[in-house]
């Protein structure tokens, strides 16, 4: 088995759930400001982690999608407003949004 290549699963001890810093778990007492704060901070990080590592699949809670805006090209002729730039822009906003709450 040294020269196979092993299958990903879910499970992979590498994988974490949780963005480095943060515990999921709070075992100490907090009010409801800190805790409003410690949840900000969590998504923020959570939120950039998405974005380090280019994990854009977003997958909505209904079934049925919007339509897609008319395509938008660069000069290239690339698309500049695909689903998952769309995506990402919205991360970009909820991110700095919280940030803003934040301080």
């Amino acid at each position: 088995m040294s020269g196979k290549h092993q299958r990903a699963n879910r499970w992979h001890e590498e994988a974490s759930c949780a963005p480095t810093g943060f515990v999921t778990s709070i075992r100490s007492p907090m009010t409801s400001e800190q805790l409003d704060a410690y949840i900000m901070g969590f998504r923020i990080a959570e939120i950039t982690d998405q974005l380090r590592t280019n994990d854009l699949n977003h997958t909505s809670g209904t079934s049925t999608r919007c339509l897609s805006p008319t395509p938008e090209y660069d000069n290239a002729g690339r698309r500049t407003n695909s689903r998952k730039q769309r995506y990402r822009k919205q991360l970009e906003r909820e991110r700095e949004s919280n940030w803003c709450r934040l301080l």
